[in-house]
């Protein structure tokens, strides 16, 4: 695990690499439109890149997460970003649902099937991998 520098410490930006698979997971808790618009591009179906743009980070008074697919301008490496948005309604379950997304995009992107479930072993370490990571940084354990 690595951090991006940027100006204000709450607006740290947590980066991971899942080693087995070729993106990163960065994860802000404080997202901040300025340094994601400086450090990311989004990335949207057939992997089109566009500034981010701060709807985007509009995430409303009762969103807890979301994530997005990026690419990080700096070293043009693919992966999700996640950001935390309102803490009230902050519930574990969150995590292992936005991980879960995390896994279908990259699966997709990849070209693992899903599908059976003899064939989920690969997607079930990987999101508990993803998970973990996420609990780690809203719990202030990295």
């Amino acid at each position: 695990m690595s951090f991006l520098k940027i100006k204000n410490m709450e607006e740290k930006i947590y980066e991971f690499d899942p080693q087995v698979y070729p993106m990163k997971l960065w994860v802000m808790k404080k997202p901040d439109f300025e340094t994601v618009q400086k450090t990311f591009y989004s990335m949207e179906e057939e992997d089109e890149l566009y500034e981010f743009e701060s709807k985007q980070l509009d995430l409303g008074s009762h969103t807890t997460m979301r994530v997005f697919p990026v690419v990080k301008k700096e070293t043009n490496q693919w992966g999700i970003l996640a950001v935390f948005g309102n803490p009230k309604y902050f519930k574990p379950s969150i995590l292992a649902h936005e991980a879960s997304h995390v896994c279908d995009w990259l699966f997709e992107l990849i070209g693992i099937n899903r599908g059976k479930f003899d064939d989920g072993e690969p997607a079930a370490y990987f999101i508990q991998w993803v998970f973990e990571q996420l609990y780690n940084v809203k719990k202030g354990k990295v």
